[in-house]
């Protein structure tokens, strides 16, 4: 088994097919030549005691799990400037008292380093963004790997962006931003991603919120349109009278709504092009949207 960190875009994934969709604390599933394909998101947020300097970091993280391994991709802002961070998977969600709780093992005895672990350290640019992504030739289990947490980097790692020795220093590496990677069942804490409210991100002028309300599987006052440029976050709200299937063609994005229950979605328009959203219960098509260059 072999693990191998490289820091892309997660747009770059998106662009070429490992990854499918972006988006925010959302699970989907699909076919490809490895088999069934699951991806879990999430949205970074604070953590409580997270060090000083960090109130607007923001960002999302994506988990795909099929038979050919792990993908684990993150993109972030709001960070400090030319900074190094570690990041990695974790075993439990980001409301516990200790955000995100211990790293994800796949071997509960074994080492803390990968290929036993999913590690994504990165360093951040001048403006303070950063991403990276690692692949693992190992399935993360359904269910298990439920957040990536960012740290800050121990002192002792002084060399490239690709060394990650936290764990030995654990005093020296201060939790920052966790993201819950979403199974579909707000009652297992998924939703809840830290005790500090998430950092907004106000839309662009391409980038307006919708809301749209579903009666009987038909948009309320008929198909909406969304446009947007490329690389905007795309954001809108459904409610439902019924529980229903809330479909993003081409980003293979699924949520459900349903009474009391309004799914939302908020990711980053990597694809260009028009797109159908559509109650996949009924075939109706709820939202245009149009993703311009």
């Amino acid at each position: 088994m072999t693990m191998r960190t490289i820091t892309l875009p997660l747009a770059a994934l998106l662009a070429t097919g490992v990854i499918a969709g972006c988006g925010d604390d959302e699970t989907t599933s699909q076919t490809s030549d490895a088999g069934d394909t699951t991806t879990e998101m999430g949205s970074f947020a604070l953590v409580t005691g997270a060090p000083d300097g960090f109130d607007d970091v923001s960002g999302t993280a994506t988990l795909v799990r099929n038979d050919a391994g792990t993908d684990v991709a993150i993109e972030l802002s709001g960070l400090k400037p030319d900074m190094k961070y570690a990041s990695h998977v974790h075993a439990d969600f980001c409301d516990q008292a200790d955000p995100g709780g211990p790293h994800f093992k796949f071997a509960a005895d074994g080492a803390d380093t990968p290929p036993n672990e999913i590690h994504l350290p990165f360093q951040s640019d001048a403006d303070g963004n950063g991403s990276a992504t690692a692949h693992n030739d190992q399935t993360v289990p359904v269910g298990e790997g439920k957040s990536i947490v960012v740290h800050t980097a121990p002192a002792a790692e002084t060399s490239d962006a690709g060394s990650d020795d936290h764990a030995s220093t654990p005093s020296r590496a201060a939790k920052i931003a966790c993201a819950s990677l979403d199974t579909g069942d707000a009652s297992d804490g998924a939703s809840a991603a830290t005790t500090k409210p998430t950092p907004s991100t106000p839309a662009s002028e391409d980038s307006e919120s919708l809301a749209i309300d579903v009666k009987g599987g038909t948009p309320v006052g008929g198909v909406k349109s969304l446009t947007v440029k490329k690389g905007d976050r795309v954001r809108f709200t459904v409610s439902s009278d019924t529980t229903s299937e809330i479909h993003v063609h081409a980003y293979d994005i699924m949520k459900d709504a349903g009474p009391g229950k309004p799914a939302t979605f908020d990711f980053k328009a990597a694809i260009e092009g028009i797109f159908e959203v559509e109650v996949e219960d009924t075939g109706e098509q709820i939202v245009k949207l149009t993703v311009n260059p």
